[in-house]
């Protein structure tokens, strides 16, 4: 019994260890499998730390080209450091000699002409054109290079044509597109300066005066500028504008660049301007004058007060630059804009299209152009172009005599004259007939009324029988009168007449002269009332004249100051 107990007990125990050595077995191969897992995973790890050590060597590489490119890029910076220092210096030397040759000109006196013998060099837009190839390299004046090809009708030959542009001119509008800038009404428009502009609350314009008004609350950065010491803008500083906008690459910035981007001196300087020929004394001379007579329209007109700013238009700064402009292009008649004016009245005419303008006005100067030259084609048809371009009227809308130039124009009515007007025109006939006035056969108080008259010139002139009844009105009824060599006579003309008188029709104009006329130091004429009536011959009337009445005295502006062209 005893026996068979130990055999169970050992039996128990055998079992017992294989029990535990299996659970030994199975710790050890999962012992084994969990070490293989941490392997792959190792494994793993060192996979991804492998690229990452790969992107950072790449981003090393990169880093180096980028150092290189920035070396690259400081050692062309340096170049064109050296390079615009070089411009720089060869610009200076260019200056002192141009400073040198035109101080050697104004001690020598020497006139400001339009008779310069321009050079290529001396045009603005030389280098812009020889970019485009109408300037030739060549020293021939045969070279074909550039131009265009135009037949000569008169020779019956080819020839090039070429165009030099030495000069731009324009308006003030214009000239700002050209030079692609923001205008006369913004805070920097004057295009010789950097004055800059106040703009006025009041009126919601942007003015223009030397001294900024009393207490203005407005800009705080806005200054005062001397009229004869201006920031002039140079070619240098609109390269520097130029520059600033183009190499700044943040939009705000390039937008805030292009943004900031005594009336008898005036008469005698106007007077001087309009010289034909301008020497360096009277330039002089209309800069003084000029900023005197700015400076007394400011302290007048102006008065440093805001409420005024109106008065201080672009127009009246740009007086302080007339000199300024002579001095580069010569006398004020070679480039002022009065042909050009003129042009625009010839073109707009020809414009019939709304939808292509610039095709239709083409087309009309082309077909025109043809029919000018057709008598160089064609001789036989001069005559029928010519005749064919006469216009024939009723004596109703115009009247002239085969004796004379001078045309009547309508309105026009038949006229019985007054007692007064009868008497005047009796006293004209004895006078034109040297005969006393009871000698004269009857003279009939009928005639025929016109409005307007063509002088000899091709100037209007008209009546104030005609004259609009409004505030604003032309008053171009006022004319000089050259009945005698050494005397010139002012008046108004009432009307004009077509009389017939010894079977002989007279075109008379009835006038009333001025009062004497006074003429003080600086050529200014004056006078204060008008006096009697006149009938004269309207060959007598030499011009129109403007008048202007301020308090009991009449100013007369006569365009007989304006420039004679010397033959």
């Amino acid at each position: 019994m005893i026996r068979m107990i130990e055999d169970e007990d050992e039996a128990d125990l055998q079992s017992e260890e294989v029990v535990i050595q299996e659970e030994d077995k199975d710790e050890i191969l999962y012992n084994d499998n969990e070490y293989e897992l941490g392997s792959e995973e190792d494994n793993d790890l060192q996979s991804e730390n492998d690229d990452l050590q790969n992107e950072d060597d790449n981003l090393q590489s990169e880093d180096d080209d980028l150092r290189s490119e920035d070396d690259d890029l400081r050692s062309d910076d340096d170049d064109l450091r050296s390079d615009d220092d070089d411009l720089r210096s060869e610009d200076d030397d260019d200056l002192r000699n141009e400073d040198d040759d035109l101080q050697s000109e104004n001690e020598s006196g020497e006139m400001l002409t339009a008779d310069h013998d321009f050079s290529e060099n001396d045009s603005f837009g030389f280098d812009i054109l020889q970019g485009e190839g109408l300037f030739s390299d060549d020293e021939s004046s045969n070279s074909t290079r550039g131009g265009v090809t135009i037949f000569d009708l008169l020779s019956c030959e080819n020839f090039t044509l070429r165009c030099h542009v030495i000069m731009w001119t324009g308006d003030i509008p214009a000239i700002s597109k050209l030079m692609n800038m923001t205008g006369h009404n913004s805070y920097i428009g004057c295009r010789f300066c950097y004055l800059k502009g106040i703009y006025c609350q009041h009126s919601k314009h942007i003015y223009y005066p030397c001294s900024i008004p009393r207490d203005y609350s407005g800009i705080p950065d806005i200054q005062d500028f001397d009229p004869l010491n201006l920031p002039k803008r140079t070619p240098r500083t609109f390269e520097r504008d130029i520059s600033n906008i183009e190499n700044e690459s943040r939009n705000s910035i390039r937008q805030s660049f292009v943004k900031n981007s005594g009336w008898s001196k005036f008469v005698t300087a106007v007077q001087l301007c309009l010289k034909w020929r301008i020497t360096n004394n009277d330039l002089t001379n209309v800069q003084s004058l000029l900023v005197e007579f700015f400076i007394h329209y400011e302290s007048c007109y102006y008065k440093k007060e805001e409420e005024r700013l109106s008065g201080m238009l672009i127009s009246f700064h740009y007086l302080l630059h007339v000199s300024e402009c002579i001095k580069n292009c010569g006398p004020c008649w070679s480039f002022w804009q009065f042909p050009m004016e003129r042009l625009c009245g010839i073109l707009l005419p020809l414009v019939h299209s709304k939808l292509h303008p610039y095709k239709n006005l083409t087309n009309n100067i082309l077909l025109l152009e043809r029919f000018n030259h057709l008598i160089f084609v064609y001789p036989t048809l001069a005559e029928q172009l010519s005749g064919s371009s006469a216009k024939s009227y009723s004596e109703d809308k115009v009247f002239s005599l085969d004796t004379q130039i001078e045309e009547f124009y309508w309105p026009k009515q038949n006229y019985n004259l007054t007692v007064y007007e009868l008497k005047q025109l009796k006293h004209f006939y004895s006078f034109l007939f040297d005969t006393r006035k009871n000698r004269l056969e009857n003279v009939t108080s009928n005639g025929r009324k016109f409005g307007r008259l063509r002088t000899k010139d091709g100037h209007v002139i008209s009546s104030f029988w005609i004259q609009r009844k409004a505030d604003i009105a032309r008053n171009n009824h006022y004319v000089m009168v050259k009945m005698y060599e050494d005397k010139e006579l002012f008046g108004k003309i009432e009307y004009f007449l077509v009389h017939e008188f010894r079977e002989e029709q007279h075109m008379l104009a009835y006038i009333q002269w001025t009062s004497d006329v006074h003429i003080d130091k600086y050529g200014i004429k004056t006078f204060r009332g008008f006096g009697k009536h006149d009938f004269i011959e309207v060959d007598y009337i030499d011009r129109c004249v403007g008048i202007m009445r301020i308090g009991d005295i009449f100013y007369i502006f006569d365009k007989e100051n304006q420039a004679a062209y010397i033959e």
